[in-house]
């Protein structure tokens, strides 16, 4: 290592093999736009420690890592290192301007205790060629900002330890990944790029009191992977074409939204509430550990019309205005089952032995009803709504509850269940013969 300290003007230097360290000495009458330009041969380049430098140009032909650090006035700093793996500026705070626009592929840029790229103040003028960002320690940022093509060839952004950052925008396309690691405050993220393929959130990012992030439209993005949530967040992605697989270590008090995801085929959030919207649906199945599951205005003519929606258990399951026609269901418990306006659904299958279902609710689903196999599905408690035919008979040994709104063509009515209790009977004006058999049945409320 070669160490040069209080040489202001020496401004030509070959190190050799050596690192060059380089203390920046701050003249007795400090100029108000000192600047600084040198021509260095060293492999790496430190330089540091002006309390007066505004400006900085290093022409560095063989230099493949240059850092600059705690110099509180420098506003501009421009790099000519064809050979450049590694950039790091490190607690330069007005540092607006950097240019360095060659490098090796695989370059990464650093930024330590900066604020270079804060949304919320001057938009910087950055020009590098780096693969990676990384951002660290950066204590007062609250917004970072990567405007279009200020970093070419950018494929990563890596956030560690800024613990009042709120919001990550990333406007550049083509990055493949972001990370952000111990940033308790983060509530906003946007990401415009058409390539991400990974976006993580590691330790210690527990998000402030809501999250509100909105992925939308990166075209090559296959898996998502968050962390346990300290508090309730509201995530939701969009257009996300390749994604298959997304998970959360704890998704409790989490809400999920998912639309136009076509080939979405794992979902693993423990405890949170999920909605699938408006899909061209590609996989045949759907592997989910959710506490409750919307699947609404999708399509699944790829599919024959057929789902197979795989879960331990879950509390709620709500297919609506889908063209589904076969539904399978493996899974062992079910507490509510909630199918609304599927006019081509037929059959409904539970897969697993011991299938339990609590409550199930149809509007809309003439054919689901007029199908056998139907009666699989009255246990527990039935509320039928909207319903077009004309008779209707339910043969079930673990019915307990049956409700029946708004058939305003429902004439005879046939119920076979010795373990139901209670009927109720709403809107069915035409309704002129009902028949039981059972010695269960404690009320029967009917009305207009």
């Amino acid at each position: 290592t070669l160490t040069v300290d209080g040489c202001p003007c020496l401004c030509n230097i070959d190190a050799g093999q050596a690192a060059l360290h380089m203390v920046l000495a701050t003249p007795p009458a400090v100029a108000p736009d000192l600047g600084f330009s040198a021509s260095v041969i060293a492999p790496a380049v430190r330089l540091c420690n002006s309390q007066a430098l505004c400006r900085l140009q290093l022409d560095a032909p063989q230099s493949s890592s240059i850092t600059v650090f705690d110099c509180p006035l420098l506003r501009s700093v421009s790099v000519d290192a064809p050979l450049l793996s590694r950039l790091t500026l490190e607690s330069c705070p007005s540092v607006a301007k950097v240019f360095s626009p060659s490098a090796l592929p695989g370059a990464r840029l650093e930024l330590v205790d900066m604020t270079l790229l804060d949304g919320s103040a001057a938009a910087a003028q950055v020009s590098v060629a780096a693969s990676s960002v990384t951002i660290r320690g950066c204590t007062s940022l609250a917004t970072v900002v990567i405007p279009p093509d200020a970093i070419v060839g950018l494929a990563a952004v890596d956030v560690v330890d800024c613990p009042l950052l709120a919001a990550l925008d990333v406007q550049q396309h083509g990055v493949a990944s972001v990370t952000f690691t111990r940033c308790p405050s983060l509530r906003r993220l946007a990401w415009a790029g058409t390539s991400a393929k990974a976006l993580a959130l590691g330790h210690g990012t527990e998000f402030a009191d809501e999250l509100l992030a909105c992925l939308y439209g990166i075209g090559q993005l296959q898996s998502l992977s968050l962390p346990s949530f300290a508090r309730p967040v509201c995530l939701e992605f969009r257009a996300l074409d390749d994604l298959e697989h997304f998970d959360i270590e704890s998704g409790v008090g989490a809400t999920l939204s998912f639309v136009s995801c076509p080939k979405l085929r794992s979902i693993q959030a423990p405890g949170a509430s999920v909605e699938l919207r408006s899909s061209q649906w590609t996989p045949p199945s759907l592997s989910v550990t959710v506490a409750e599951l919307a699947i609404v205005g999708c399509r699944f003519a790829t599919t024959s019309g057929q789902l197979r929606v795989e879960a331990a258990s879950m509390r709620l399951l709500a297919i609506d205005d889908c063209d589904l026609a076969t539904l399978e269901l493996h899974m062992t418990k079910l507490h509510t089952l909630r199918l609304r306006r599927c006019t081509a659904l037929s059959h409904v299958r539970p897969l697993h032995k011991y299938f339990e279902l609590d409550r199930c609710e149809v509007i809309g689903c003439d054919r689901l009803l007029e199908q056998p196999e139907f009666s699989i599905l009255a246990t527990g408690c039935l509320d039928l709504h909207g319903m077009s035919l004309e008779s209707f008979e339910v043969c079930s040994s673990t019915l307990t509850a049956l409700h029946l709104h708004d058939w305003p063509r429902l004439k005879k009515l046939q119920l076979t269940t010795p373990s139901l209790t209670h009927v109720q009977i709403a809107g069915c004006h035409q309704l002129a013969a009902m028949g039981y058999s059972g010695n269960s049945l404690k009320s029967i409320d009917m009305s207009d």
